[in-house]
């Protein structure tokens, strides 16, 4: 749900702010208060006007500012699919550092644990002195 305002909606469509009003006050299209502004529903405005002609109607080129737009866009998603590469890769090394400092640690759970069993296996002056009963 895209929301934009009365005059952009205006601009887009190529529809006098008074006839939207007209259709906001008949009920025809709806309107949401946000903050100073009333904004409508880009899907409200091409159920009621159908879709946006973003072509130049002279020569079927697309104007200056969609094309910006447009362009504005592409590079934006660019830069997001870039972020998500490099996230990825940063997740993937993450867990492959992960896996290996739970296998470091298994191994010294291992090792302390045989350390303690053989002490425990010591009998004599070094087990008692070290707290196991002869």
């Amino acid at each position: 749900m895209a929301l934009i305002t009365i005059a952009e909606a205006s601009r887009r469509w190529d529809v006098s702010r008074s006839t939207l009003n007209r259709y906001l006050k008949k009920g025809q299209i709806s309107a949401e208060k946000q903050g100073r502004y009333r904004k409508v529903d880009t899907s409200e405005m091409r159920r009621v006007f159908g879709e946006v002609d973003v072509s130049d109607d002279t020569d079927g080129t697309v104007s200056g500012d969609t094309q910006r737009h447009t362009e504005a866009h592409s590079e934006l998603l660019d830069g997001l699919r870039h972020q998500v590469t490099q996230l990825e890769q940063q997740l993937d090394r993450s867990q492959a550092s992960e896996s290996d400092l739970r296998d470091l640690l298994k191994r010294e759970q291992d090792n302390f644990k045989m350390l303690v069993d053989g002490r425990e296996k010591k009998a004599g002056i070094f087990g008692r002195w070290f707290g196991q009963a002869g």
